[in-house]
C-alpha cells in the first residue's frame, strides 16, 4: 500500500514540475542569472549543472541554482544537502518546492512532502485546483490524512479551495467526509467546509448527521428556532439560509421576502408577491432529515391571490416519485385573513432524507399566471407516535 501511495505522489510531483515550467515565466533582463535560470527551467539549456555553477559564481546565494545542482547530483546525501540549501535560500521558488516534494515522496516521507506542498500551494494559486483534486483522490489512505490535518489546522490560504474540491463528484465522499470530521475536532470548520461536510454526508445518505453538523454551525442565538426537525417555521431568522434552513430562490414573475406586516405569529411571515406572469416554480423549500414515524404538518396561510389552482405544501422522500404528503392550502377568500391548514404523513424506514417545498398545482400555462400575495407563517412539524392519520382541518382564525 505504501508503494502505491509513493508512486501516485511521485506522479503528482512530476505533473507539478511540468505545469509550473509552463506558468512560471518570471524571466528577467536579456542577460544574467534570471535569463539563465529561465533557459534551464524551460529545458532550452544544455549542461544545466555547469550553468548553475556559473550562476553561483556571480550570485552565491541563488537558491534556484542549488536546486539545479541537487537535481543533477547522483549522490543522495549531496543532493539532499543542495536541496536543503535551495529551500532555505529560495523558499518561494515554485520549482524548488516541487523538487523538494518529489524528493520527500521518493523516500516515502509523506509528512515532509506535504509540508513542501503546503508551501507551494501558498505561492502558486494557479495550480491549486488540479493539484488538490489529485491530492483528494488519496484521502482514503490514513497516512495522507494524518499528515494533511496539521497543515490544515494552520489555516493556509488554500484551505477554502480544498473545501470546494472535496464537494466535487469526482472525489470519493467517505474519505473526504472523514477528513472534515477529524479537522472539525481540531479546529472550527470554516463556512465552506461546513457546507462541504453537509454535502458529503447527504451524498452518503447520512442525512441526520448532516443536519446535526449544519445545526451545530449556527450561532447559539438562532438554534432555538429549530423544532422537531423543522427550522424557523415562523420565518423569524431571515439571515439564515441554505443548509437545512429555508432555501428561497429568485423566480421570474415572483418576489419572495420576509415581511413584518401583520404576521400570524411572532414578528415576521413569508410573503410571495405574484405580478401576473406565469410562474414555473415557487422556489421555497427546506431539506429535512426526519426519523421514520408518523408526523403532522401544520401551517398558517393568508391567500390573496388570483390562483385558479391550489397551493400545496409537500413532503417528499429523496428520489421518491410521489410525495408522502401534499397538503392543500386554503384558497383565496373575498376577505383575506389568516387560515390554518394541517395534514399527517408517514416517513418510512428507507427514507433518510426529505424535502419540504411549496408548490402551485397548476396544469397549464394559463393556470400558472398568478397575481396577488400569498403569506405563510407558523409552520409546525410534530411527531405523533403511533397515531393513525386524521382528516385535515382548515379552521379560520
Amino acid at each position: 500500500m505504501r508503494i502505491v501511495i509513493v508512486a501516485v505522489l511521485l506522479g503528482i510531483g512530476a505533473w507539478m514540475a511540468i505545469a509550473l515550467s509552463h506558468v512560471d515565466a518570471d524571466i528577467g533582463a536579456p542577460a544574467g542569472p534570471d535569463r539563465l535560470m529561465g533557459a534551464i527551467d524551460s529545458g532550452a539549456a544544455a549542461g544545466k549543472a555547469a550553468i548553475a555553477r556559473d550562476i553561483l559564481r556571480e550570485h552565491p546565494i541563488d537558491g534556484r541554482a542549488f536546486r539545479v545542482l541537487a537535481q543533477a547530483e547522483t549522490d543522495a546525501a549531496r543532493a539532499d544537502s543542495f536541496l536543503a540549501i535551495a529551500v532555505r535560500r529560495a523558499p518561494r521558488d515554485r520549482l524548488t518546492r516541487t523538487a523538494a516534494i518529489d524528493r520527500a515522496f521518493a523516500r516515502g516521507d509523506v509528512e515532509n512532502g506535504l509540508l513542501h506542498l503546503d508551501a507551494l500551494l501558498r505561492v502558486a494559486p494557479g495550480v491549486r485546483e488540479e493539484m488538490l483534486q489529485r491530492l483528494a483522490g488519496l484521502l482514503e489512505h490514513e497516512e495522507i490524512q494524518a499528515a494533511l490535518l496539521p497543515r490544515l489546522e494552520m489555516a493556509p490560504n488554500w484551505r477554502p479551495a480544498l473545501a470546494t474540491v472535496l464537494k466535487s463528484p469526482q472525489v470519493p465522499a467517505a474519505p473526504a467526509a472523514t477528513l472534515l470530521e477529524h479537522l472539525g475536532k481540531r479546529t472550527p470548520l470554516q463556512p465552506g467546509e461546513v457546507h462541504a461536510y453537509v454535502t458529503l454526508l447527504n451524498r452518503l445518505g447520512r442525512n441526520a448527521e448532516a443536519r446535526r453538523a449544519w445545526w451545530q454551525s449556527l450561532p447559539l442565538s438562532v438554534r432555538s428556532s429549530d423544532a422537531n426537525g423543522l427550522f424557523d417555521g415562523g420565518f423569524e431568522q431571515p439571515d439564515v439560509a441554505g443548509g437545512f434552513g429555508w432555501r428561497i430562490g429568485t423566480q421570474p414573475g415572483l418576489t419572495t421576502a420576509y415581511d413584518d406586516i401583520d404576521p400570524l405569529e411572532g414578528a415576521r411571515s413569508l410573503v410571495l408577491d405574484f405580478d401576473g406572469r406565469a410562474v414555473a416554480d415557487l422556489g421555497v423549500e427546506q431539506p429535512l432529515a426526519l426519523r421514520p414515524g408518523h408526523y403532522r404538518l401544520a401551517a398558517g396561510v393568508e391567500n390573496n391571490t388570483s390562483a385558479a389552482r391550489p397551493f400545496l405544501l409537500e413532503v417528499a422522500c429523496q428520489g421518491a416519485p410521489v410525495p408522502q404528503l401534499s397538503l392543500e392550502l386554503p384558497s383565496a377568500t373575498r376577505t383575506p385573513d389568516w387560515q390554518r391548514s394541517q395534514g399527517e404523513f408517514d416517513v418510512p424506514a428507507a427514507c433518510s432524507g426529505q424535502l419540504l417545498r411549496l408548490r402551485l398545482a397548476a396544469r397549464s400555462l394559463q393556470e400558472r399566471m398568478v397575481s396577488g400575495t400569498l403569506r405563510l407563517d407558523a409552520i409546525r412539524l410534530n411527531p405523533l407516535g403511533n397515531q393513525g392519520p386524521q382528516p385535515a382541518a382548515q379552521p379560520l382564525r
